[in-house]
């Protein structure tokens, strides 16, 4: 298992939540009028999958 606890898995959801939420929200060419609460839920999901994908890389290794 790649995380050791819980609590561990939390805070790499809300790291990778907090990055991908930045790289969406924030670049300098930033022409889509999309909503916070949309930015929020769809990078959400992103981290979700992304984190998901770790364990089965891990598993599989």
């Amino acid at each position: 298992m790649l995380y050791e606890s819980f609590e561990v898995a939390i805070y790499a959801l809300l790291f990778w939540w907090g990055i991908l939420l930045a790289f969406k929200r924030f670049p300098s060419n930033y022409t889509h009028n999309n909503t916070w609460k949309k930015d929020i839920s769809v990078t959400f999901i992103q981290s979700v999958v992304l984190l998901a994908t770790f364990q089965i890389i891990v598993y599989f290794q």
